[in-house]
């Protein structure tokens, strides 16, 4: 009689592909939503997503949609920069003109 054939990966927590999918819409809604519509729905978009992706992460392996939960943390982590810039460059202007009498 032939052995079993091998397993293959262990079957993905179904939450864990679900923050995975979760954390990849919010990095790519989060940019558009903080250049464009809302600064602040953009920036809670882009902070859930890396707490998503950070959680999905630990539990999933490359197989099982680790890469998700990746590329959803780095736009997360643009989003927040673009963030950080534009709020440097604000207080810069507002610094300037300040400073101008204005």
């Amino acid at each position: 009689m032939a052995p079993p054939p091998p397993m293959g990966p262990p079957p993905a927590d179904g939450n864990a592909r679900g923050m995975a999918i979760a954390s990849l819409i919010c990095g790519i809604v989060s940019i558009p939503v903080y250049l464009w519509i809302w600064a602040w729905l953009g920036l809670a978009a882009a902070i859930v997503g890396l707490v998503f992706g950070a959680i999905a992460r630990k539990k999933l392996t490359p197989e099982t949609g680790k890469g998700m939960a990746t590329a959803g943390m780095i736009l997360s982590i643009i989003c927040l920069a673009i963030c950080v810039v534009l709020i440097m460059f604000v207080c810069c202007a507002a610094a300037a003109v300040l400073s101008l009498g204005y």
